[in-house]
């Protein structure tokens, strides 16, 4: 699971004692539920790598991070990249199985009737047959 998950991304594997599959990916903490993927990200006023504790407290079985860190925990993964914000969009991209690849992407160009075009298109697509669980 870490070999697709980290597909294009160079990891070192500090710790890998999770079998599990994983649920979702999160970066803030306090959103952590059981088997999700907290990723580490360092910023300007704050470092993600000071709440790992706290996401495993809440369930969190792969931690993604850019420091040395020691994780006493046994019952997880633990991966560390070089830099978590560069890498949080593949990331992303291979966990959800590359959803911007399924996107359909209108563009309108021109001098003159692109806002009433997008208004159009827009309240037509909205306004079109929905298929689904709920209706």
């Amino acid at each position: 699971m870490i070999n697709k998950i980290f597909a294009g991304i160079k990891i070192e594997v500090i710790q890998n004692n999770y079998p599990g599959k994983y649920v979702k990916m999160e970066y803030d903490s306090r959103k952590i539920e059981n088997g999700d993927i907290f990723i580490a990200l360092e910023g300007d006023n704050n470092d993600g790598h000071k709440y790992i504790n706290s996401a495993i407290q809440r369930g969190a079985r792969l931690i993604v991070v850019s420091q040395k860190i020691e994780v006493k925990d046994t019952g997880i993964n633990v991966v560390r990249v070089k830099n978590t914000r560069k890498i949080l969009g593949r990331l992303a991209s291979n966990f959800y199985d590359s959803p911007e690849k399924k996107l359909k992407i209108l563009g309108v160009t021109g001098t003159n009737g692109k806002t009433t075009t997008v208004y159009l298109l827009h309240t037509f697509l909205e306004n079109s047959t929905f298929i689904g669980s709920i209706g």
